[in-house]
């Protein structure tokens, strides 16, 4: 493999390392501000002890794009991880599928799971964020 494809490959990885760490420090830091409150959903639920809690369900950002958009730079790592196989034969490409597969049927799961966590507030908040993964497709 040629210099400029393998600096591509470096950096095509090191910059989805910086936005993967660019994604938690936004997260840590915007659930923690007072100017967030507007740009989150404070939901009430129950506990399998009848305890009532909250927990923030945030509307800006990342999350502002999609409910999961976390799995995106995954996707994205495994194909990266891929490419220098190019495009022969299907089976380098074979855990790509099947990670997009597996996190589009977990993100499914998660908001099944959601649903009957939030109830009403999973509503409000789907409506929202209204895209489960791809911003503007899934």
């Amino acid at each position: 493999m040629g210099n400029a494809r393998s600096g591509a490959r470096l950096h095509l990885r090191l910059e989805y390392l910086r936005y993967n760490r660019f994604q938690i420090n936004w997260l840590y830091s915007h659930t923690r501000t007072t100017l967030m409150k507007k740009f989150q959903i404070v939901a009430s639920y129950q506990t399998t002890k009848g305890e009532t809690k909250t927990s923030l369900l945030l509307t800006s950002g990342w999350w502002g794009l999609s409910r999961h958009f976390h799995y995106v730079p995954e996707i994205l790592s495994a194909f990266f991880w891929t490419v220098p196989a190019l495009f022969n034969h299907f089976l380098p490409y074979f855990y790509v599928i099947f990670l997009t597969i597996l996190l589009f049927d977990r993100a499914k799961r998660d908001d099944d799971r959601c649903s009957s966590k939030y109830g009403k507030y999973w509503k409000i908040y789907c409506n929202k964020v209204p895209y489960r993964v791809i911003p503007g497709i899934y």
